[in-house]
């Protein structure tokens, strides 16, 4: 055979080839496809549907990426028959090339990068009780309070202590201390000992919300026989030197000692009767003077016979 004829047959061939490649191609599906999702830490979707019917497509998708210049297989799974889904579930960051598989269909093939995304941009990428900073959401803390819309907000307080002084802290908010009898020191209610006269009891009076005794009398009468009513409404003992008390008065005795009497003699407070001289009564002669008187009687007569 000539080189010419060789040459026509070889183009004969590749001419074959082509022609057959395009029928072939012509009888295979086409696949439409979407990726979601490219940061680190995050899902990474697929979702693969037929070119013609848009309809779901079960495929199978192969993650690879490059280690030491050779592809190596990083996730692979088949989509969902129903939705046409696969998911990589946090996906490192890296450049990958995506494959997209399945008999009687035309491969896919896509190169895809994830990266490292920051967490937020503002403060509307966290949740209400975190903000933004440097790409990452932090929680917002603080010191007597709570966390929202991306800030701290303060309470009145948290203790008595941030109250005045006739406030107290309750549920985060300073209340007033009230009471009926009393006032309000040092974040607590202080009672009074009284208000009124009913809160002393029997025989006492509230004077400057203290409780003191009553005027315990008005005249003398008021008090026992060996006291008197002084001016400050109260009954007072009776007391002297030599006497007693009696009749709200002091009487005194008529002596208390032998000194005070004119006889020298005091017996139960009173001093005895003076002593008077008892007269000589005339003593009867002797028996001797009676005969001698007799017989000087009886001599007289005889002479004057």
């Amino acid at each position: 055979m000539s080189n010419r004829c060789l040459m026509l047959f070889t183009v004969a061939l590749v001419a074959l080839a082509a022609f057959s490649g395009c029928a072939q191609a012509e009888t295979l599906g086409r696949f439409i496809y979407s990726v979601n999702g490219n940061c680190s830490g995050k899902p990474v979707t697929v979702s693969v549907a037929d070119m013609y019917t848009n309809a779901p497509v079960r495929a199978e998708v192969r993650f690879q990426s490059r280690l030491y210049g050779l592809l190596q297989d990083v996730y692979t799974n088949w989509t969902d028959s129903a939705t046409g889904v696969a998911t990589f579930q946090s996906a490192p960051a890296a450049d990958y090339f995506i494959t997209i598989y399945r008999p009687g269909y035309v491969p896919s093939e896509l190169n895809w990068r994830v990266a490292d995304c920051p967490d937020c941009t503002t403060n509307l990428g966290c949740p209400s009780n975190a903000s933004c900073a440097a790409g990452k959401c932090v929680p917002v803390t603080g010191e007597c309070g709570f966390p929202r819309n991306h800030e701290w907000v303060a309470y009145e307080c948290c203790d008595d202590s941030a109250c005045p002084a006739d406030r107290e802290c309750r549920n985060n908010a300073c209340i007033e201390v009230t009471g009926t009898c009393g006032y309000a020191q040092n974040h607590a209610w202080i009672e009074h000992e009284c208000c009124w006269d009913s809160d002393c009891g029997s025989n006492r009076t509230c004077v400057n919300h203290a409780c003191v005794q009553e005027r315990e009398c008005g005249t003398d009468a008021d008090c026992p026989d060996d006291k008197a009513c002084a001016a400050a409404g109260s009954c007072v003992q009776i007391i002297g030197e030599c006497g007693h008390a009696v009749g709200h008065r002091w009487v005194p005795y008529e002596c208390c000692s032998d000194a005070e009497c004119a006889s020298g003699t005091c017996t139960a407070h009173a001093c005895g009767a003076e002593q008077t001289p008892t007269p000589e009564v005339p003593q009867p002669p002797s028996c001797f003077l009676g005969f001698a008187l007799a017989a000087l009687s009886g001599l007289a007569i005889a002479i004057r016979k």
